[in-house]
């Protein structure tokens, strides 16, 4: 039975089209140990066949013998190739795992000495900048959240949801599981469970600490409250993520935002609002949770901007 390579594209890797060869024999060895052994769908093997295809093109392309003439430079030469074809880092991992995953069945199977992908890492998923608002537009968001016309039951609760969320930063979850005596307003700050159980203190501003106030005196104690949260039902229920969702996806229109909006939105502008007004990187970690600075690098675009804007204005020749 035959089976088809696809063949080369003008940049040297597969370009899809097929030709009328035959599947390296240890190609074949292995997609039928998958099969047979692991048991995986014909979707997978196809993707794994197509990925190690592209490899066994840019091999013959480069004299190399497949797939023992293969080295850590050569995939390494491989993977810039793909690069340079703007194949995304996403696509790229799942290519090098496939192959990562070829080549260990190789030396198991005693039909090679080394491994090439020994050393060499996955390469970096490009980073989505996240989307935020510009704080006219929180500002509006806050202000249909809190309108009695738009949210007749509970207006005084969401808009202190929504003042709380861009306020602090916290993640919908950890605004979901506060409880009274986690609120310190006057002293100005908060106290949450963030993930891994860990807890950490935000500063919480005035106006966020006014709307939370004025919720819990003229709302929250007419709800026969059966949980000892901050935010409730009308039935005296904790509000879930689900609840802020909808709160906020209703507010979004009369906000005048035409826009998929979410509480992650919210804590993405808050961080990048802070940046925006020179506040330190590892303070914004401090502030958000994160456990790692490189999470809270993403934000980092902002001063990448203000750099640009900077060397425009003031560079004798921009």
């Amino acid at each position: 039975m035959k089976r088809r390579i696809p063949s080369q594209g003008t940049n040297g890797i597969g370009s899809g089209e097929p030709h009328s060869k035959d599947l390296p024999p240890s190609l074949t060895l292995w997609i039928d140990y998958l099969r047979v052994e692991k048991g995986l769908a014909d979707n997978t093997l196809s993707a794994y066949t197509r990925d190690l295809l592209e490899l066994f093109n840019f091999s013959q392309k480069t004299g190399l013998d497949f797939p023992s003439g293969i080295q850590r430079e050569h995939l390494q030469q491989f993977l810039k190739a793909l690069s340079d074809q703007e194949i995304s880092a996403h696509s790229r991992q799942r290519k090098l795992v496939a192959i990562r995953g070829f080549y260990r069945f190789l030396v198991k199977d005693n039909r090679l000495e080394d491994n090439p992908t020994d050393l060499i890492q996955l390469p970096r998923k490009d980073k989505k900048l996240p989307h935020t608002l510009s704080l006219e537009q929180v500002e509006n968001l806050i202000t249909a959240a809190g309108d009695p016309d738009r949210s007749a039951r509970c207006p005084l609760r969401d808009r202190a949801i929504v003042e709380l969320l861009y306020s602090t930063g916290m993640r919908v979850s950890e605004l979901c599981g506060l409880r009274p005596g986690d609120l310190f307003l006057r002293e100005g700050f908060l106290r949450c469970i963030g993930k891994g159980s860990k807890e950490r203190i935000i500063p919480v501003g005035d106006r966020a600490s006014l709307a939370v106030s004025k919720y819990q005196e003229h709302e929250r104690p007419v709800v026969p409250a059966k949980d000892d949260r901050v935010f409730l039902s009308i039935r005296g229920l904790p509000v879930n993520r689900r609840s802020v969702y909808e709160i906020l996806k209703k507010s979004a229109p009369h906000a005048g935002l035409h826009l998929p909006v979410h509480p992650h939105m919210l804590r993405h502008s808050y961080a990048t609002h802070l940046l925006e007004n020179n506040a330190e990187l590892f303070a914004i970690q401090e502030l958000l949770g994160h456990s790692s600075v490189s999470s809270t690098e993403i934000y980092t675009h902002v001063e990448r901007k203000k750099l640009l804007d900077t060397h425009s204005k003031f560079h004798p020749r921009p």
